[in-house]
């Protein structure tokens, strides 16, 4: 049997742009591992365990989006000055809040069945295509408290297993495939406990009233160097056009 090398280049070729289009995520665990890694990876994401110091060094924004999770064992942490003004810089696009405890679930055998699969992967697709950001539990009280959604970031509260979900949005690329009352099969749910989000940017609540999902395209302001390269921007533009008159 002869074997068309062209033939194998150009196999080789179309699998080889097949796995660098795949997203690149990000994944910050408080140092340590979070059970989405290992499902989003089967999934085909290209994903990479980031550190804070990866973050303030920049080489997290090398990738399509930052998702801003925690170890199973924590509640998460804050990042540090110096990562936050780089995530800041790199991260401008569409974001994505999960108030729940959504990745216990994918602990162990993940089954497929449970509505965190397409929320999460939904969530990632959507920031990744403006180059944003998905926040986690803890890391979802981040965004809020960063300016990325406007609101206030309160605490982590026990809620009771099985409780239904309301999604309220059911046409929003986040919310697309999931039932307008969901549950998720983990037996227990703990929620991050928000106030004052709008409800245009409410995604699903839970069903003692808390915001479950919601989504920011509203930017973080930038840090003080940056408003000064745009200002000096403008500043350039207006001369340029006084001098062509």
């Amino acid at each position: 049997m002869k074997i068309n090398i062209r033939s194998v280049f150009a196999i080789t070729a179309l699998f080889a742009a097949a796995i660098s289009q795949a997203t690149s995520v990000a994944l910050f665990a408080d140092g340590s591992e979070n059970p989405a890694f290992d499902y989003l990876s089967n999934r085909g994401y290209d994903v990479k365990y980031v550190t804070d110091e990866d973050i303030a060094s920049g080489y997290a924004g090398k990738f399509d989006v930052l998702f801003y999770a925690r170890s199973t064992a924590s509640f998460g942490s804050d990042l540090s000055e110096k990562a936050t003004a780089q995530v800041k810089e790199a991260f401008r696009g569409n974001s994505v809040a999960l108030f729940d405890d959504l990745t216990d679930i994918f602990i162990d055998k993940y089954d497929g069945y449970d509505v965190a699969g397409q929320l999460l992967e939904n969530s990632i697709n959507y920031a990744a295509k403006t180059k944003g950001i998905v926040g986690e539990f803890r890391g979802a009280g981040w965004l809020v408290e960063q300016g990325y959604i406007k609101g206030e970031s309160g605490y982590g509260s026990y809620s009771e297993s099985y409780n239904p979900h309301y999604n309220v949005q059911p046409d929003h690329e986040v919310m697309k495939g999931i039932d307008k009352e969901y549950k998720y099969s983990d037996s227990v749910d703990y929620t991050w406990i928000t106030k004052g989000i709008s409800k245009e940017n409410v995604l699903a609540y839970d069903v003692n009233g808390n915001v479950s999902v919601a989504y920011g395209t509203t930017q973080a302001v930038p840090e003080p160097m940056s408003m000064l390269v745009i200002a000096g921007g403008v500043a350039g533009l207006l001369r340029r056009r006084k001098n062509a008159k």
